[in-house]
C-alpha cells in the first residue's frame, strides 16, 4: 500500500478535477483531505486504503488511454 505525501493528494486532486471530485470517489471527506494537503496530521490506515483505491483506478485509465492511442 503506497503512503502519499501532502503533494501527491494535491496533484491527485488537481488530476481528477478537485477536491470535491477527490472526496466523491474516494469516499474520504473534503476536510479530511485539506487536512492532509496541507500537513495537519497523517492519514488513517482506512484513508490510505480508499486513496490507493483511486489511485489504482487512475493508473488502469491511463492504460487504457495509452492502448487506445496505439
Amino acid at each position: 500500500m503506497k503512503i502519499f505525501t501532502d503533494s501527491e493528494i494535491r496533484e491527485m486532486s488537481d488530476y481528477v478535477g478537485g477536491v470535491f471530485t477527490l472526496s466523491r470517489l474516494s469516499g474520504v471527506t473534503q476536510t479530511t483531505l485539506y487536512r492532509l494537503m496541507n500537513g495537519d496530521f497523517n492519514p488513517s490506515v482506512a484513508t490510505l486504503v480508499k486513496l490507493n483505491g483511486v489511485h489504482k483506478e487512475l493508473e488502469i485509465g491511463e492504460a487504457r488511454n495509452e492502448l487506445i492511442k496505439t
